[in-house]
């Protein structure tokens, strides 16, 4: 019964026509995001990190604190903590 009443005032609008529509109107909804729409949604916290000398922007932690950088550490090559991690270990 409600599907029928929801269908038929919104089942002819598309998502780019109805998201400003019930927006405009202080309604209460939710969307599906695409992957590429969550990748650029406003809310989302990007860092940028260096991965083999290139930077890749990463999504941040939800919570930034005081003391966060606005940049991840760089990625470590491989081999580059090899032998302090064994050194470590064989103590």
């Amino acid at each position: 019964a409600m599907n029928i009443v929801i269908d038929a005032a919104f089942g002819s609008l598309t998502r780019t026509e109805l998201l400003p529509l019930l927006r405009d109107a202080a309604i209460a909804y939710g969307s599906v995001n695409s992957v590429a729409d969550l990748s650029n949604h406003p809310a989302l916290q990007r860092r940028d990190m260096l991965v083999n000398g290139e930077l890749a922007s990463l999504i941040g932690p939800a919570i930034a604190m005081e003391y966060d950088d606005d940049q991840y550490a760089e990625v470590p090559q491989l081999g580059a903590h090899t032998h302090k991690i064994r050194a470590e270990f064989a103590s």
